[in-house]
């Protein structure tokens, strides 16, 4: 009896160390960002490569900074670089960013070029990505590569919640009390700030 109870537990414990033994193919999808996106989240890239993780990442501009371990997929480049800070001082606050520089178009620009660029179905073919973390910007394309692969996905994001997430993602808006970044309202908001909400 103590044997076979000695047995169970060397197995459990093989199990286990199995599970956190093996490495993970991680892609980042950067589509839609700025270069500040990828200097914040990058320190956790190399991380996860370092640890034996295989990390791919996606953005359409060159890096300044690259990892030995880390594959770069840049099957396109986008000649100018997303700046918001230079947008906002051109037209004045968030709120008039994604109407002014129309990002939601650029999130559905940035998902036909990767989808019909001829070098993302030779990149696609082989892939299996058990995890997508998808930069929030409107990179949403990047949902039907996690469908795809089954893979599990996070969220990056680098300000509060955007409005659209609270149905994609099935959690409740904090919004009585966080303002909405592309209203630009200040904060602490008055009564008729939270009631636009």
């Amino acid at each position: 009896m103590q044997l076979q109870f000695q047995f169970q537990v060397l197995i459990t414990c093989l199990l286990l160390f199995k599970t956190y033994s093996e490495a993970a193919n991680i892609l980042f999808f950067f589509g839609v960002s700025t270069y500040s996106h990828r200097i914040s989240v990058w320190p956790l890239v190399e991380r996860l490569a370092d640890r034996g993780d295989n990390v791919t990442f996606f953005q359409p501009f060159r890096p300044k900074k690259t990892h030995p371990k880390v594959k770069d997929f840049m099957p396109f480049e986008v000649m100018e670089e997303l700046n918001s800070l230079d947008i906002r001082l051109k037209h004045g606050g968030m709120g008039n960013v994604w109407a002014s520089h129309g990002l939601p178009g650029d999130g559905i620009d940035i998902c036909q070029r990767f989808l019909t660029d001829p070098a993302t179905p030779e990149f696609l073919k082989d892939a299996k990505f058990d995890l997508i973390i998808i930069d929030s910007l409107f990179n949403e394309c990047a949902y039907g590569l996690a469908y795809k692969f089954g893979a599990k996905t996070i969220i990056y994001g680098t300000s509060t919640a955007m409005i659209w997430w609270h149905d994609a993602f099935g959690f409740f808006p904090e919004t009585s009390w966080i303002p909405e970044l592309h209203l630009s309202f200040p904060y602490p908001m008055n009564f008729g700030e939270r009631l636009v909400i």
